[in-house]
């Protein structure tokens, strides 16, 4: 594939992309505010068929971005995004507004256009967010853990 037939491919993509992402996460102004909000809160408040289907978008998105080569520690975090998404989108209620800050196919497509403009970009940003959320997870199971010790110490004394 020549240069000019893959930023040909890359331009088709990203307005396909940036569409999709704008549909699902700002197609609407909210009047007086400087907000906006797009179809993934209101299609999330289907039970579980709407989760799935926002899903389904952001998976499809991950996809179409899969075919430029960007770097895996990318691809990770935007799998991140749209699982994180599909988790808290998933609890009533609570995850339509968090699908309202959130924003996961906004989030996913700015990180498309990062990294298929520009290939070589550095991704140590993203090293860098991984290493604290597991940093995160592994104190979570420490304070855990020595919860249930102390709490099996206080029972057995």
């Amino acid at each position: 594939m020549t240069a000019h037939e893959r930023a040909a491919r890359l331009e088709r993509t990203r307005r396909e992309l940036g569409r999709l992402a704008w549909l699902m996460d700002d197609l609407f102004r909210i009047p007086g505010t400087g907000r906006r909000i797009g179809l993934e809160p209101l299609i999330g408040l289907i039970p579980v068929v709407g989760d799935l289907a926002t899903g389904a978008v952001g998976a499809y998105l991950i996809a179409r971005a899969l075919r430029f080569r960007l770097p895996v520690i990318v691809v990770v975090r935007m799998v991140f995004n749209t699982l994180l998404d599909v988790v808290i989108g998933g609890i009533p209620l609570l995850g339509d507004v968090f699908d309202f800050y959130w924003k996961g196919n906004s989030r996913n497509m700015e990180l498309f256009r990062e990294y298929a403009e520009e290939p070589g970009r550095s991704t140590r940003r993203h090293y860098i967010f991984f290493a604290a959320v597991l940093g995160l997870i592994l104190l979570v199971i420490l304070a855990v853990a020595a919860a249930v010790i102390w709490l099996i110490r206080q029972i057995l004394s």
